[in-house]
């Protein structure tokens, strides 16, 4: 007689109703503790409007929620990560346990079927933990809408990254799966975990500072870095722009993860059970990733003692490594790996660090060749896209902000000029004590408390040449070394003509403001009420013959004076000391403006309101759906040109 538990068909569904029986518990507290989040996220929302707006019988309307919906599936994402890092150990305890392999290996369903329903009994409960409680969300703020506040989403958002967010969840996942059927010991389960997770984008990100820091090349931090899962997932809710790439690698890190735990648990043998790794191959990439972060996170500075202490930190945690997975602080696979990647390591900081060789790095087109170039700023976001940037403090990202496009040869010429300063020998020395990674500032090596360091501006050429073809670098260099060359090329009426508020136009104004600092002086004996200034009203005002006036006056100002009045394009990050108790403003011009995105029917509705109304209604606009920006041009009493045209139309300024 055969019996049913030693019948070789259907082994996989048998198996997985084993394991969904006896983790069926874990399966509720899991998907229980994800509802009852949500349950409080969602009455913290309903109860908060519904105490302000409805017990005060105030109508709001539509309330957009979509971000709350998102800091929500951020929620879900955290508790299905601890459930998956909890469970997955267990799924596979008997691996941990000498005396428990034997027999757990021995049992009559095969060892990848047992595999594959633990697997995908874990993908179906972080699906149902994520999925069900963000549906409860979304259902419950629709339920919850009443005549004073309607909660709406903007789906186009919210779904999409809920998608992305679903995917690097199930990635997480794999990758506890496959550090747990590799590993001998649960504190290896943990190692691989934290290697797999947070140590890749380590890696990638340091690579690509390195690259960036002199190169002038700008790979971007958050496509590479997505590699790992949790970088992935920080990225989806920083930035939604590459969501469709983030979600095919968050895909192909699934299949690979789950293929790699698949065939290392199908030819583990039961006597490595709680002594080593399995496998031969994946432990050593591991260890390469390792090894390579450890290096990069003190070497992302562009110094000789970043390499050394780098190649020291990256040769010590390769020890740790061995001694937790091996019992021997080396063995000669882990030294062989970790020499080679230290050399590939040092190859390519030796590489960035020695731009004094003409060539690539500091490749300039001629003047000649160039048909024209746009130049821009590049601005630091917020925050780094994830974990990489806690761990250095030189890793950041940027994304463009504004630009100018030049054509005038005289003006090129200009550009080229800040270029070949950026790559200057003397520039990239400064630029390399600049860039120091957090280990140095910890150890005080670094230079970022001397009187030597400086801010750095960073931005971007593009040059379009002759032959069709395009060159595209990038810097971060050293404020006053490059002050005059940077502002040579924007003291020019073809890059001031692209910039507020030279590119508005008389169509476009909707209202304006003049703050006059000293109008009203002699009624406060003569003493300057800056901190008490007046609005004036201007008559006949035209913002064409104002930017013609400002524009004269920029063009004839001294370079230092000119930096201070000129508010854009990161002058800011420039040192001005000293100039403001020569430079003093006198007065204010705020502009309010119609963008390119506000229709016909918009503008002629906006212009239709008193300055009062249209005032109100911007400053009430919390959520940007006016397409109206505006912008203050502090008027200082060199600009002649400018302060004879606002007394023209009343302004009634006299400079002190």
């Amino acid at each position: 007689m055969t019996s049913t538990a030693s019948s070789h068909k259907k082994y996989t569904s048998l198996a997985f109703k084993r394991v969904f029986k006896s983790r069926i518990v874990n399966m509720i507290l899991a998907l229980g503790a994800s509802i009852v989040a949500v349950i409080i996220a969602i009455s913290a929302t309903i109860v908060q409007n519904n105490f302000t707006y409805a017990q005060a019988k105030k109508v709001i309307g539509d309330t957009d929620i979509t971000f709350e919906a998102i800091a929500v599936a951020v929620i879900l994402t955290i508790i299905s990560g601890f459930f998956s890092l909890s469970v997955v150990p267990k799924m596979f305890k008997q691996i941990y346990k000498k005396q428990s392999c034997d027999s757990y290996f021995s049992v009559p369903i095969k060892r990848e079927e047992y595999f594959v329903a633990n697997y995908f009994y874990g993908v179906l409960v972080n699906v149902l933990c994520f999925v069900i409680p963000l549906l409860i969300y979304i259902f419950s703020a629709s339920i919850a809408s009443n005549k004073y506040i309607n909660y709406v989403f903007e789906y186009k958002i919210l779904i999409p990254v809920a998608i992305d967010l679903l995917f690097a969840v199930i990635a997480i996942y794999s990758a506890f799966v496959m550090c747990a059927v590799i590993s001998g010991k649960r504190i290896q389960y943990l190692f691989l975990s934290l290697i797999c997770l947070i140590c890749t984008s380590t890696t990638l990100a340091g690579i690509a500072v390195k690259v960036n820091s002199i190169w002038g090349l700008e790979l971007n931090l958050s496509t590479l870095s997505s590699i790992s899962p949790v970088e992935n997932a920080i990225s989806a809710v920083l930035s939604q722009e590459n969501i469709p790439a983030q979600v095919v690698i968050s895909i192909i890190e699934i299949v690979g993860m789950f293929v790699v735990g698949y065939i290392a648990f199908k030819n583990r043998k039961a006597e490595v059970a709680e002594m080593s790794l399995s496998g031969k191959i994946v432990p050593y990439i591991l260890l390469a990733v390792l090894s390579s972060a450890a290096f990069f996170y003190s070497a992302t500075g562009n110094g000789v003692i970043d390499l050394v202490v780098g190649l020291i930190l990256a040769v010590l945690i390769t020890m740790v490594f061995s001694a937790v997975f091996y019992k021997k602080p080396f063995t000669r696979e882990t030294a062989i790996t970790t020499a080679c990647v230290c050399g590939v390591c040092t190859i390519l900081s030796v590489g960035v660090m020695l731009p004094i060789f003409n060539g690539y790095v500091k490749y300039v087109p001629d003047t000649d060749k160039i048909e024209s170039v746009k130049v821009s700023t590049l601005d630091e976001k917020e925050s780094y896209t994830g974990l990489a940037g806690l761990f250095n403090s030189d890793i950041s990202d940027f994304v463009d902000g504004e630009s100018i496009t030049l054509t005038d040869k005289e003006n090129i010429e200009k550009v080229v000029a800040l270029h070949n300063r950026t790559v200057d020998n003397d520039v990239i020395k400064v630029a390399r004590k600049n860039s120091n990674s957090m280990l140095r500032l910890m150890l005080f090596l670094g230079d970022d408390l001397s009187n030597d360091y400086q801010m750095n501006v960073s931005y971007k050429i593009t040059y379009k040449l002759t032959n069709g073809m395009t060159v595209e670098r990038s810097y971060d260099a050293p404020n006053t070394l490059i002050a005059k060359q940077y502002f040579d090329v924007l003291q020019t009426e073809e890059a001031l003509s692209q910039l507020s508020p030279f590119d508005i136009k008389n169509d476009k104004v909707l209202a304006y403001d003049c703050t006059n600092y000293f109008h009203n002086a002699e009624k406060y004996n003569n003493y300057d009420v800056y901190y008490e200034p007046d609005t004036v009203e201007l008559k006949g005002f035209d913002i064409d013959k104002f930017n013609e006036a400002l524009m004269k006056d920029y063009l004839a100002m001294e370079q230092n004076f000119f930096m201070d009045s000129f508010d854009q394009f990161q002058s800011s990050r420039f040192d001005k000391e000293g100039i403001y108790n020569y430079n003093e403003n006198v007065c204010e011009l705020k502009v309010y403006y119609a963008t390119d995105k506000m229709t016909d029917e918009e503008l002629a509705k906006y212009k239709k309101m008193s300055k009062s109304q249209l005032m109100t209604a911007i400053d009430e606009d919390w959520d940007d759906k006016i397409p109206a920006e505006s912008t203050s041009i502090p008027i200082c009493k060199k600009e002649t040109n400018t302060i004879n045209y606002l007394n023209s139309c009343g302004a009634g300024i006299k400079v002190q």
